[in-house]
């Protein structure tokens, strides 16, 4: 998931990495909307059934069930958010090589992904 071999990335840690991912798949989302179908989070968690019905239709697939009954079930263990991702010792995880840096070092693919993408500002946020 953070290698960024074969995508022509460069390699950082794991948030450059993911930035870097992010802002090549927003790209491809600016280049091409026609042969992609956006499903918004948000969107998805305010009527699941809905969105899973408008995909489905997209993809040319028919709903051949009712999942309602485990549309809310958790299948994954939550995850601990005890810890901020403030606090030094999450920042040394997720930022490997740089402990403790509160802001992304200019130029790297973090404070790129905070860079307009297709011409188009960047959220404030």
């Amino acid at each position: 998931m953070f290698s960024p071999t074969g995508l022509g990335l460069a390699h950082g840690d794991a948030i450059d990495i993911l930035a870097q991912r992010w802002t090549r798949a927003a790209q491809v989302y600016l280049d091409h909307p026609e042969a992609l179908h956006l499903v918004r989070y948000e969107d998805f968690l305010a009527d699941k059934q809905r969105g899973i019905e408008r995909l489905a239709g997209k993809l040319g697939l028919p709903v051949v069930a009712d999942i309602a009954p485990q549309m809310d079930l958790q299948f994954q263990p939550r995850g601990d958010n005890s810890q901020s991702w403030r606090s030094s010792s999450a920042r040394r995880t997720w930022r490997g090589s740089m402990p403790g840096a509160a802001r992304p070092p200019p130029g790297s693919a973090t404070d790129a992904a905070r860079r307009p993408v297709g011409g188009r500002p960047a959220a404030k946020g």
